[in-house]
């Protein structure tokens, strides 16, 4: 008996863990967008480090990671907060930056498309691929053979 004979994946069932996946990036940070402060942050420059990095078919080399940083203002203080999403963003830019009230250094740029920018999300596109492949492959051709009917 096979995998897809045992599976029974709704059409809805396939959409919802497509959407799970691709929240994956977003519930890391999930505290600060639910309960965090906000508070407008400038970009007032970046770092940028170079990182080595080797792969089978180009070799090896070395490419630039920025990381940006932010300085906001919270309760009389300033703050910073540096963005490891590899982006290099003009100095000047008005970014939305989230926070923690109890440690507002625990922050990061609001904007869940800056989530999808990291690093990380190549793990995610990954599965997301994966699972995909996967009801297309096995899963759908299955159910589809099964519901035409047999002379």
């Amino acid at each position: 008996m096979s995998i897809a004979s045992q599976l029974k994946i709704t059409r809805a069932q396939f959409y919802l863990i497509s959407a799970l996946i691709l929240l994956i990036p977003v519930s890391r940070e999930y505290k600060l967008y639910l309960f965090g402060e906000s508070a407008e942050g400038k970009v007032i420059g970046s770092s940028a480090a170079f990182q080595k990095f080797s792969t089978r078919y180009n070799g090896s080399g070395v490419r630039k990671v920025y990381n940006t940083m932010l300085k906001f203002e919270f309760e009389g203080g300033e703050y910073l907060c540096v963005s490891n999403m590899d982006l290099d963003l003009p100095i000047g830019l008005e970014k939305k930056v989230l926070f923690k009230t109890e440690d507002p250094y625990d922050s990061i740029i609001a904007n869940p498309m800056y989530l999808y920018a990291s690093r990380s999300t190549v793990l995610v596109a990954i599965l997301f691929f994966m699972w995909h492949s996967f009801y297309w492959s096995f899963i759908k051709p299955y159910q589809e053979k099964k519901s035409k009917p047999t002379p």
